[in-house]
């Protein structure tokens, strides 16, 4: 049973990540990526004191995503990884393209805030901000093997750990 559900921006992406990044480099990890999240002035009382966090959830809709292609994936379109679900991966290939992310904050001017590690991609439509606290911490967790493969040949192993 579907239901519709309607959700609003909030803002937007700007940065200099764009589509040609992901297709030229469609493995690539950007935690280093820095860019700005443009909050609609509506909202500007809603950012009261957010740069007393040292890093925030944003939550997105992926707009160029146009729906699920396929159920099984091969995780970062590596081939040689056997093909697993959708959802056993962080592919933008999903039924509904919301994308979460943890990113450092650098700095706020108003209703603009400046981050770093931000993966998604120039006019990005904010859905939400959350502040990341101790709470969002997972001491121990599990992933799969080709995760841990993966990660150790990225520069998101030092941050994985």
């Amino acid at each position: 049973m579907e239901s519709k559900i309607v959700l609003k921006s909030i803002g937007k992406v700007q940065s200099d990540f764009g589509e040609d990044d992901i297709i030229r480099h469609p493995t690539r990890r950007v935690s280093m990526v820095s860019g700005l999240v443009i909050i609609d002035h509506r909202f500007n009382a809603t950012l009261n004191r957010i740069e007393s966090y040292s890093h925030l959830i944003i939550i997105y809709h992926m707009h160029k995503v146009t729906g699920v292609k396929e159920l099984k994936v091969h995780p970062r379109v590596r081939k040689e990884i056997a093909k697993v679900g959708g959802f056993a991966t962080r592919s933008p290939n999903r039924p509904n393209p919301i994308g979460v992310t943890v990113v450092k904050l650098l700095g706020r001017r108003g209703n603009i805030v400046k981050v770093e590690g931000l993966d998604s991609v120039n006019g990005t439509p904010i859905l939400d901000i959350k502040p990341y606290t101790y709470a969002d911490r997972k001491a121990k967790i599990h992933v799969s093997e080709w995760t841990r493969s993966l990660l150790k040949n990225s520069r998101t192993v030092a941050n994985s750990a």
